[in-house]
């Protein structure tokens, strides 16, 4: 019987690597066999990818899990926000404040019970940050 066998990837993107600094370096590098420069069309298709992500985050997190946790009392929230923020180790260098900002909105929605709040946080801070640091690539 044949394991399944990963290996890693000859193309990283280079979000995931803090030490790649995206103003400074060759367009190659960052978007190999896709040209940034002047390709508006990539920021409604980011926008739309980051609006399915983020609505199946919260869902996922906020409104399935976090009531499921409910049985542990306080300590479910606490929990969530923790997983929430684990989910995101692929952006290692983020996990202090994504730590927080977790916790903070677990516990907002634990005690309003209400997604939205969190929802939109979530769609403000990451459309900000990514459709603008998008948007620089390729105005530059």
């Amino acid at each position: 019987m044949n394991a399944v066998r990963l290996s890693i990837p000859g193309y990283m993107p280079f979000f995931l690597n803090p030490a790649i600094n995206p103003t400074a370096v060759d367009m190659s590098i960052l978007s190999p066999g896709l040209p940034l420069h002047a390709n508006y069309a990539l920021l409604p298709l980011i926008g739309i990818t980051l609006l399915l992500n983020i609505l199946a985050e919260e869902l996922y997190f906020r409104a399935w899990m976090l009531p499921k946790l409910s049985q542990f009392g306080v300590w479910g929230w606490v929990m969530n926000g923790i997983f929430f923020a684990l989910y995101h180790t692929f952006q290692i260098w983020l996990l202090p404040i994504l730590l927080v900002g977790s916790l903070f909105f677990a516990f907002v929605f634990y005690r309003s019970k209400s997604i939205w709040p969190s929802l939109v946080a979530h769609l403000i801070g990451n459309f900000l940050f990514s459709i603008l640091a998008i948007l620089m690539l390729i105005v530059k």
